[in-house]
């Protein structure tokens, strides 16, 4: 095949990926609509937790702030009590409500490996179920520098993978790549216009100590992603989740509701409370 050609297949190759992963936001829209008046009402989030949505640079994404106060309140779950995994938003919203806990908020929690295991740490209530990391290769999880999500002493914290060294216990970690933001400046690997579009999630924390998970509600860049953290959410330190249809957010009060995830998760990160009885 003459050199020439190649450039071309690429180019052609990342419209048709860009088509595919456009026609699946469209769907998930169509979806979220038709599924957004179904049922009760949502329970309400309490005061420190708000959920808007944000445009920039051409396309919404849709955002749940969590403040200092409610931080302690985040979950990550891997495997329901009897080992299997929630795989699934709505299946670990079941699972709470069996117990007495609504859910209030859900997201995926970061990328995982054929096998639907993490990718790299996981810390669930201070056990450490997965490891970290530190290992390289092509896909954008290896992008260095890759980074970690975790909370410990009741405050959240984004730190790069090779600065993940904690010296108090850690509650909650999951790790995830590539960094979006580090201290106020973006990835030097994410550049504008870049084709590679997709539905994509990230978490950032700002300089208040707020938590920051944002969805974009159509295809996006990694660069337009990282400056909506920087530039519109204000926060200095934010961390790639992951993309296309593994990318998701359960948030009634914006009408983003999961029941028919496919494919499954590995992790999700979560916000529940005790139900209120009348």
């Amino acid at each position: 095949m003459p050199e020439r050609a190649e450039p071309v297949l690429v180019l052609l190759r990342e419209r048709l990926s860009s088509a595919l992963h456009a026609a699946h936001a469209r769907a998930d829209r169509v979806l979220r609509g038709l599924s957004s008046g179904r049922g009760a009402t949502p329970p309400a989030l309490p005061e420190a937790v708000q959920a808007f949505s944000v445009d920039h640079v051409g396309g919404r994404y849709d955002v749940c702030r969590v403040e200092p106060e409610e931080v302690p309140a985040l979950r990550v779950h891997w495997k329901r009590p009897d080992g299997r995994p929630y795989a699934r938003i709505e299946t670990l919203r079941q699972g709470l409500a069996a117990r007495g806990l609504d859910l209030l908020f859900a997201v995926n929690g970061g990328m995982y490996t054929r096998a639907w295991t993490p990718l790299g740490l996981l810390v669930e209530e201070g056990v450490v179920l997965s490891p970290l990391n530190e290992g390289t290769g092509v896909e954008n999880y290896f992008l260095h520098p890759n980074g970690v999500f975790f909370v410990a002493d009741s405050q959240a914290r984004v730190v790069e993978t090779a600065a993940y060294r904690p010296d108090h216990p850690i509650r909650l970690a999951v790790q995830s790549g590539p960094m979006l933001v580090l201290g106020g400046l973006l990835h030097p690997r994410l550049l504008p216009g870049c084709r590679d579009r997709c539905v994509r999630s990230a978490v950032g924390v700002d300089r208040g100590g707020a938590v920051l998970f944002a969805i974009s509600d159509g295809i996006t860049c990694f660069h337009d992603l990282a400056t909506l953290f920087r530039d519109r959410l204000g926060c200095p330190d934010a961390l790639y989740l992951d993309g296309s249809r593994a990318a998701r957010m359960y948030l009634p009060q914006l009408g983003r509701f999961v029941g028919w995830e496919t494919p499954p998760l590995a992790t999700i990160i979560a916000l529940s409370k005790e139900r209120r009885t009348p």
